[in-house]
C-alpha cells in the first residue's frame, strides 16, 4: 500500500501527539509558566488581563488602563512606584517600559528599568535615567500583560 502525503502526515502527528502527551505525563511540560525556584503547583484559572500608564516625568499619571496611582518615590530623580488594580500583579504578569512623551513629537533620550515593587503586591518600581546613566525624571509608558 503506497504511503501518501496525507498518511504521512497523520502519522507525524500521532507521534508528536504521542510525545507530547508522555512529556506532559512527566510533568516536563505542563503549560504553567512559574517563576525559576518556585514549586510546582496545580495550574491556576486563566485570568487574561492588559494594564498600561503614561506617567509624566514628574510622576504624575497622565493616562491609564487600570491603573490606580503613580507616584516619584525613594530617590531624588527618576523613581517611580505605579500602581494597578490587579492583585498579585508580580506573580501571573509581564511588563514592560518604554521612555517616551506621548504629548511631544520627540522621542526624550534616556534609559529606563522596570521590576516587581517590593512593598506591593499590585505595584511596578520604575526608574528612569539620563543618557549618561545618572537618575533623571523622564516621560514613560508602562505595558503590563497578565495571564
Amino acid at each position: 500500500m503506497p504511503l501518501t502525503l496525507r498518511s504521512c502526515l497523520a502519522a507525524a502527528l500521532a507521534f508528536t501527539l504521542s510525545a507530547a502527551a508522555a512529556e506532559a505525563a512527566d510533568g516536563l511540560n505542563d503549560g504553567v509558566l512559574r517563576r525559576p525556584g518556585s514549586a510546582a503547583s496545580a495550574p491556576e484559572a486563566v485570568v487574561a488581563g492588559f494594564f498600561a500608564a503614561a506617567v509624566r516625568g514628574d510622576g504624575v499619571l497622565r493616562s491609564g488602563a487600570g491603573a490606580l496611582s503613580a507616584a516619584r518615590v525613594e530617590c531624588e530623580a527618576g523613581c517611580y512606584e505605579v500602581l494597578f488594580r490587579k492583585a498579585d500583579l508580580h506573580r501571573n504578569c509581564w511588563w514592560s517600559a518604554t521612555i517616551a512623551d506621548r504629548t511631544a513629537w520627540a522621542v526624550p533620550a534616556g534609559l529606563i528599568g522596570v521590576d516587581a515593587r517590593a512593598t506591593s503586591n499590585n505595584g511596578l518600581f520604575v526608574q528612569t535615567f539620563a543618557p549618561d546613566g545618572t537618575h533623571a525624571d523622564r516621560p514613560f509608558i508602562l505595558t503590563v500583560l497578565c495571564r
